[in-house]
């Protein structure tokens, strides 16, 4: 459990510097994954129902498969 000075210290270095821009964030990547996504499956012309279910199926898998690569148990 953390305590309400954990958390108000941790949001105001949060608030302070963020996360740097020269270290890669996972969700950085899902997000560029999730523009390249969308323009493959709005180019396929499938029904927009279908191609947001396919969106969202092929990105949750990579990124399950990706995680699930780099976890040091799993390998």
């Amino acid at each position: 459990m953390v305590s309400a000075w954990e958390f108000a210290a941790a949001a105001v270095l949060e608030a302070a510097f963020g996360d740097p821009r020269w270290m890669p964030h996972p969700i950085r990547g899902v997000g560029w994954l999730i523009a390249r996504a969308e323009t493959f499956w709005r180019w396929t012309k499938l029904p927009p129902h279908l191609a947001g279910v396919c969106l969202w199926m092929s990105v949750a898998g990579v990124s399950t498969t990706a995680v699930w690569a780099t976890l040091p148990w799993m390998n």
